[in-house]
């Protein structure tokens, strides 16, 4: 019992730090209100797999990741071949200080050029001595391995995310279909375990009665007590595996998601 207590208290820590708040009034954890649904829509097999792999979240996320990585593989080719790349610049000169003679052979020539730092700037922004200039580079890595070798790994990494996708979907896909033979079922189950139950209470009457007569002895009044708290075991684990199943479906379907989004 001590065991079974600390396991609920440990169900409700887990619950506490998923919505992000405590149980009120003091209470050491949180406590059902209701009891494990009974009744769920009707909706057949291959429709409830189609909206899971249409709307669960592991899926996208395994799909997205798989797109990531194409897309880096197929950037990835360019790099692997060698590069040429056209270079150009336009700009623009700015010429001052103070004139002086040139001496060229026979003939001495004077500059034009007189101003300060303040006219080059202005020189360049209105660009009066322009300049420009164009040209190509070509790069070829030595043997191209280092390309290739990293178009090699992204590669592996786009295939070994593409097989992950898949195990997902196969995963995804089984564990739906397990979950709705779970929903199926459990009004038998729980019809089942219901009449075992009942049963066990009848054996029980049964034995008290012949044990008050003496026809019986308190130890099989003790087995049959402990086959009533077998029978009623089952049935609670009926009642959490359907309660379970249906959790794990809403789950899996993503289901109240979207209407979470567009509030």
């Amino acid at each position: 019992m001590i065991d079974r207590e600390e396991g609920l208290d440990s169900i409700s820590d887990q619950l506490a730090s998923l919505i992000g708040t405590r149980p009120e009034g003091g209470s050491p954890r949180f406590r059902p209100s209701d009891s494990p649904p009974s009744t769920f829509r009707e909706e057949t097999q291959d429709s409830l797999v189609a909206r899971a792999l249409r709307q669960n979240r592991e899926l996208k996320s395994a799909e997205r990741d798989l797109a990531a990585a194409r897309a880096r593989e197929e950037s990835a080719k360019w790099n692997r071949l060698p590069s040429l790349d056209f270079l150009g610049s336009l700009g623009g000169l700015g010429l001052s200080g103070t004139g002086r003679d040139v001496i060229f052979g026979t003939d001495t020539l004077q500059t034009d050029v007189n101003g300060n730092f303040s006219d080059t700037w202005t020189q360049v922004r209105q660009r009066d001595f322009p300049t420009w200039s164009a040209g190509l580079t070509l790069s070829i890595p030595l043997g191209l391995r280092a390309g290739r070798g990293e178009h090699d790994r992204l590669r592996g990494e786009a295939d070994r995310a593409e097989q992950q996708m898949i195990a997902v979907r196969r995963s995804l896909e089984e564990r739906v279909r397990a979950g709705y033979r779970d929903l199926v079922n459990s009004k038998r189950r729980l019809e089942a375990a219901q009449s075992g139950v009942d049963a066990s209470l009848e054996q029980v009457r049964i034995g008290l009665l012949e044990y008050r007569n003496g026809r019986t002895t308190a130890f099989e009044v003790v087995r049959l007590g402990a086959d009533l708290a077998s029978a009623q075991q089952r049935f609670s684990q009926a009642l959490v595996r359907t309660a379970k199943a249906d959790a794990e479906l809403r789950r899996l379907t993503s289901e109240g998601l979207s209407a979470m989004k567009d509030q």
